[in-house]
């Protein structure tokens, strides 16, 4: 009995490419996420261009390789962009190519996550923002470089401003969180010494992330500054004795009366015939204008 080939029936159904797993796009999908977390953190805007140069870099390394993986031909027999094309773009134009390659990729292989990629695109586009909609701003430090220029914007519209040459020793002496106000202090040079000057550092509108700075009423400076020492010498050289006197030194304070605003102190004038004791007083001759005085009791004002 002859063989009878038996008949073979051709399959009518399109041959499946194996799709390639999520790995290398889910890694890619997860990259974005937590270099926008970092960049809510970053301390510099160097650190921040950092992250987002190493997120574009290994984010497009990831999709182009899984490009080159899945081919140029989509299920539907239509060629699409190379991997190579899409490395560079997303290089050049991150946040417009990223989702696009997602979008390409759902006509190779299943699931769609071109909208996954849309919104991952925009938490990275959005990390460095998010901080200020979250999280309220925070009052400026005394020592910051906004506030020191802001102070002496100020001081130089005061009236002592007219005679400062320069400013420094800014530094910060408290804060109140509950009224969010900061005091600080610094120190104007002039010609005729230094004058610490006290600010405040508080919300204009916080909303907004507007501060402003404004002076307080000036301290008193210390009877053992350098400042009331040279004006003390001149005072004692314009006296009776100040002839004979060859030094002065053993600056002390020994009194200060906060309400009167007035310090006592003493010091040791050294003459050919012995050492004078001396008492003295400091005093505001203008606070406004942060000038003071330094006075003898016992010599005429």
């Amino acid at each position: 009995m002859p063989d009878v080939d038996s008949p073979t029936l051709d399959s009518t159904e399109p041959t499946k490419k194996p799709q390639p797993g999520l790995g290398l796009v889910g890694v890619a999908l997860i990259l974005p996420v937590l270099s926008g977390v970092l960049l809510c953190f970053a301390p510099t805007f160097a650190f921040a261009i950092g992250i987002s140069a190493a997120n574009v870099i290994s984010t497009a390394a990831l999709v182009a390789i899984d490009a080159k993986r899945l081919g140029r031909i989509d299920l539907k027999g239509r060629q699409r962009e190379s991997a190579g094309l899409l490395f560079v773009g997303m290089c050049l134009m991150w946040i417009v190519v990223y989702p696009v390659a997602f979008f390409r990729r759902s006509a190779f292989a299943s699931p769609n996550l071109g909208f996954v990629s849309l919104f991952v695109a925009l938490f990275f586009a959005a990390g460095p923002f998010i901080p200020s909609l979250v999280i309220p701003p925070s009052l400026p430090l005394c020592t910051s470089a906004e506030v020191a220029q802001t102070l002496e914007q100020v001081i130089r519209s005061a009236p002592v401003g007219a005679i400062v040459k320069s400013i420094d020793g800014h530094r910060e002496l408290n804060y109140d969180p509950i009224a969010s106000v900061r005091l600080g202090e610094c120190l104007a040079h002039t010609d005729s010494g230094d004058i610490p000057l006290r600010f405040m550092v508080e919300w204009q509108d916080r909303a907004k992330g507007l501060f402003q700075v404004r002076l307080s009423e000036p301290e008193l400076p210390l009877c053992t500054t350098r400042h009331v020492k040279r004006i003390l010498e001149q005072v004692i050289r314009s006296t009776l004795v100040g002839a004979t006197v060859k030094s002065i030194d053993g600056h002390r304070e020994v009194g200060y009366n906060r309400g009167a605003t007035v310090r006592r102190g003493e010091c040791v004038a050294h003459t050919d015939s012995g050492d004078i004791p001396i008492r003295f007083i400091v005093e505001w001759q203008d606070r406004e204008k942060g000038l003071l005085r330094v006075r003898i009791p016992d010599s005429p004002d």
